[in-house]
């Protein structure tokens, strides 16, 4: 329960923090970061049009960004979703290149550094 309410007043605050519409109720709709209009209710759901999610950003959690308000921000579904699958596969290029680096190479095809 305490967890549960914990969560919410987080979604509270992260939607605070959000620019809203001058014609729809600011307590339901509102604009995340890129332009994408998201409904309060419709939170972790990504079956819906609005649905929206928390986001670690500026340092996503990844990288080692922290559960603290100022690293987290409303985010429609999508556009979670896209930042997590780039950031997924620019972290196994970069694990990849350390690999290579580590071995000196993969059969002589790339040159230590």
């Amino acid at each position: 329960m305490a967890n549960e309410l914990l969560e919410y007043f987080r979604r509270v605050e992260a939607w605070g923090k959000l620019q809203y519409t001058a014609t729809l109720d600011p307590m339901k709709w509102r604009y995340d970061a890129h332009g994408r209009l998201i409904h309060f209710s419709d939170y972790g759901r990504r079956d819906s049009d609005y649905g929206w999610e928390l986001d670690h950003y500026p340092v996503p959690k990844a990288l080692g960004g922290t559960e603290d308000m100022s690293n987290i921000r409303a985010l429609h579904w999508r556009g979670n979703a896209t930042h997590g699958g780039l950031l997924g596969l620019g972290l196994a290029a970069l694990q990849k290149h350390e690999k290579q680096s580590e071995l000196g190479g993969l059969f002589g095809l790339y040159s230590k550094r």
